[in-house]
């Protein structure tokens, strides 16, 4: 029955970057569970979908915000402890290099120990 209603439903909540083949596979997936009987419950089926894609959506956000500030935190709390280097030498260069593995929380290795934040 979907077929028949999708059209009266509107467009899917996509924005770049998303796929629009998982929110109909949610859409048909909720409609499968439920059952709709009538157009008003197709309604209700595409707002529970619809804030659902859009909870997903906010949360993928707030995962990507927090990974970058907190990189961007370290980065900086790095820069401070570390000595400062001479950007002009070949170690200055390995400093930011270092400054950005760590931050990533990427491990990194010397001759002598191996660094993990």
């Amino acid at each position: 029955m979907l077929g028949e209603v999708r059209s009266l439903l509107g467009p899917a909540w996509i924005i770049e970057g998303e796929d629009p083949a998982t929110y109909e596979r949610l859409l048909a997936g909720v409609a499968k569970a439920i059952g709709p009987r009538d157009l008003v419950e197709w309604l209700l089926i595409t707002d529970i979908v619809a804030l659902t894609w859009e909870i997903q959506r906010s949360r993928r956000l707030s995962n990507s915000l927090t990974a970058l500030y907190r990189r961007e935190a370290m980065q900086t709390i790095l820069h401070q402890l570390l000595p400062k280097p001479d950007f002009r030498s070949p170690l200055g260069q390995e400093h930011l290099i270092l400054v950005e593995h760590l931050a990533n929380g990427q491990e990194v290795a010397n001759n002598t120990r191996s660094l993990k934040v």
